[in-house]
């Protein structure tokens, strides 16, 4: 073979496999987009089959990037037990990644899709994790006194007593 035919089959090879299926960066832009357009179960979903079918392939950087866009999808739509879950298991794989600023944001996403005893259950679990940083989390509670008092969640309000923020 010529160095030409080489070169016509190296581009051939490369074009053909850029025309299959998404790769990881294009898959999360998409994500990203689900995110910003508030189309969180597809996000989740779309999260869920990266991580299961390609897992044990990724980096760990990519991993992570996944599992975090997923919990993001999980908290924005409201679910904070599963989010609750989900940042106890990250936290054993992902320990540098989960920090108290972390924890406010999920709480936040969690708290403005509606589920403030979930947030405030994040708001427990994040203190309880990092109890030096406290007072990290007294803005986030202070905000989530207030939701809770002007919906009227009186459950809410008395699990942030029992932690003393109220």
């Amino acid at each position: 073979m010529t160095s030409r035919s080489l070169m016509t089959l190296f581009f051939s090879c490369v074009a053909l496999f850029s025309c299959g299926e998404p790769g990881l960066n294009e898959i999360k832009e998409g994500v990203k987009t689900s995110l910003s357009t508030s189309s969180f179960a597809q996000a989740r979903a779309d999260c869920e089959s990266v991580l299961t079918h390609n897992k044990a392939a990724m980096s760990r950087a990519d991993r992570w990037a996944f599992e975090d866009l997923r919990l993001q999808a999980v908290a924005r739509s409201g679910d904070g037990a599963e989010s609750v879950a989900t940042l106890g298991r990250l936290a054993g794989e992902y320990a540098s990644q989960i920090t108290p600023a972390y924890y406010v944001k999920i709480t936040s996403y969690v708290r403005d899709g509606g589920d403030l005893l979930g947030a405030v259950d994040l708001l427990a679990a994040g203190a309880e994790r990092f109890p030096a940083d406290k007072s990290k989390f007294d803005a986030l509670a202070e905000a989530l006194k207030e939701a809770a008092s002007s919906a009227g969640d009186s459950e809410a309000l008395e699990k942030l007593k029992s932690l003393g923020y109220v």
